[in-house]
């Protein structure tokens, strides 16, 4: 394998995200809105190509009849960023073993880039990373979130890591990208499973 690809959420660290609702209390925004917001957002990628700010405000402000603005987009992530204290020693493990065997890793994540380099910074993983491809460059499962995060390499010779069975290992896989579901789960699928990152080593 050359390349390593990592989603990023919930994969190699865990996110705040179901403490958004302390921040969006300060919005006044309606108990549905708040309900929601992951719906919501996912119904935005869906018919997306690609995260844009001002396409995302726009329609955050349809949904919740609020006038939003590139400060609360501002202040949100700066929210995201605010990652409780988490054990990301396996990541880092399993990291350093790619790092030593010379196969490059990237993410590919489908919120902000600018966001997810500083949650990675955070807890002390960003400087592994060759590259960090997130949702304002492409949304995954688009097929060229995938190609895009091969880079110069042939599918076969990449991994894509992550815990969504749709869009981190399904998707990658029909275009020949080996792919891992990382799980603590008992599930069924003919996909190659782990419940530990590092795991994955005898997979390289």
């Amino acid at each position: 394998m050359k390349r390593i690809i990592f989603d990023v959420d919930y994969t190699l660290l865990n996110p705040n995200y179901e403490n958004e609702l302390e921040f969006f209390k300060n919005y006044e925004m309606t108990e549905h809105f708040m309900n929601n917001i992951g719906k919501v957002l996912g119904e935005f990628e869906n018919n997306h190509l690609k995260y844009n700010k001002s396409e995302l405000l726009s329609y955050l402000n349809q949904f919740s009849s609020l006038h939003l603005d590139e400060t609360f987009l501002y202040n949100w992530f700066n929210f995201n960023i605010r990652l409780q204290e988490q054990d990301v020693s396996d990541a880092k493990e399993l990291l350093e073993y790619c790092r030593k065997n010379k196969i490059e890793i990237v993410a590919l994540t489908n919120w902000f880039t600018e966001v997810q380099k500083k949650k990675l910074e955070t807890v002390g993983l960003l400087k592994y990373f060759d590259e960090v491809y997130g949702g304002d460059i492409f949304l995954k499962p688009n097929p060229e979130s995938y190609l895009h995060a091969i880079g110069c390499h042939k599918p076969e010779e990449c991994i894509m890591v992550g815990d969504t069975l749709e869009v981190d290992v399904s998707a990658p896989s029909l275009l020949g990208i080996n792919a891992i579901h990382f799980t603590k789960d008992d599930v069924g699928h003919e996909f190659t499973k782990v419940k530990k990152l590092t795991e994955i080593k005898k997979y390289l």
